[in-house]
């Protein structure tokens, strides 16, 4: 909306001067042809260094680190001495070895769920900024990039052509003196 007002405004102004230059003794067609693509060169100038500043003035904030869960288990091996076979206490240690990789094995799942759940999260905040953030970013400068690209057409047009141009606005001028 924003964009057809500020085009509609824009090429009104355009028109009312080329209409107002057909009034003058003097064919000043290729000054305004000039002007005119000057006048959008330094706006695409700015809207670059507008968005390189932007750009330079935006952080990256990487999601939350996870927090690190880490526990510690102990196996009391004074209670193998207490078995009466060499078998037997090879049983509870084989018992314990098997806890603590039981332990181990859920330590590595938890871990590797929350490295999905990070993953996740990165993901989105790459997929939100490449479908949200960065469309937004490239709309907004989007009226201005077309306003100042018909400038240049425009301005480029009647610097070619400023004869033909001033003879136009001249029959325009007439034809609106004569209503």
């Amino acid at each position: 909306m924003k964009t057809m007002i500020g085009m509609t405004i824009v090429m009104a102004l355009v028109v009312a001067i080329f209409t107002l230059l057909g009034l003058a003794e003097a064919n000043h067609m290729l000054i305004f042809g000039l002007l005119l693509a000057m006048f959008s060169g330094l706006v695409t100038i700015a809207l670059a260094a507008a968005a390189k500043v932007q750009s330079l003035r935006a952080t990256f904030e990487p999601t939350a680190a996870v927090a690190e869960y880490k526990s510690s288990t102990f196996t009391n091996i004074t209670g193998l001495h207490n078995y009466p076979s060499p078998e037997l206490r090879e049983l509870a240690s084989l018992r314990q070895d098997v806890r603590a990789l039981q332990e181990a094995h859920s330590r590595a799942t938890a871990e590797l769920a929350i490295l999905k759940t990070h993953m996740r999260l990165c993901f989105d905040n790459i997929r939100y900024h490449g479908e949200i953030t960065l469309p937004r970013a490239l709309a907004d400068q989007t009226g201005a990039i077309i306003i100042a690209t018909l400038l240049t057409l425009v301005g480029t047009a009647l610097s070619a052509l400023p004869d033909d141009a001033y003879l136009l606005a001249k029959a325009s001028s007439d034809w609106l003196a004569a209503r």
